[in-house]
């Protein structure tokens, strides 16, 4: 399986310190550089990072004309894992962000975000309980979740 991710679901996962789900869910994940970029300009990680976590890749997308006009409305890190995942015909696009997911799903590409990356999680009996995850991001980083999403989450997750 192809995953890529961009940078939303890699800080959820690292400020939880559960960056290891995404090895243990799907083995391999790619990170576009501008993704990789983001997060070492946030101070999030260092250039250490790639090292410490072999099953994280860095690829940047081929076609540089599509990744400049995604430019003009997304972020660098959501424009090259969208054409990334097109270009490596992804199984799967990690992406929160309204407006990235918005595009993504108009190119076809099948997508999940951190909420559904921990409820995956909990299914494989990964981690116990989404909703203390959940709580901390939205506590601890301002994480924003629309409310009908989290009652539906924690619902499928017999959490509610």
């Amino acid at each position: 399986m192809i995953i890529i991710s961009d940078t939303s679901p890699l800080v959820c996962l690292l400020h939880l310190n559960k960056i290891s789900i995404l090895k243990d869910l799907f083995v391999n994940v790619i990170i576009p550089t501008a993704v990789f970029n983001e997060l070492i300009s946030a101070k999030i990680i260092d250039e250490t990072f790639l090292q410490s976590n072999p099953f994280i890749q860095l690829k940047t997308p081929l076609n540089k004309k599509e990744v400049e006009e995604l430019r003009k409305i997304l972020d660098a890190g959501e424009s090259e894992a969208i054409v990334l995942s097109k270009e490596l015909n992804a199984d799967l696009l990690l992406i929160d962000e309204d407006r990235g997911r918005k595009f993504a799903i108009k190119y076809g590409l099948t997508i999940k975000g951190i909420l559904g990356v921990l409820l995956q999680a909990k299914e494989r009996k990964l981690i116990n309980k989404v909703k203390p995850l959940i709580d901390r991001l939205q506590s601890e980083i301002n994480f924003r979740i629309n409310k009908n999403l989290l009652q539906k989450i924690l619902i499928e997750a017999n959490e509610l």
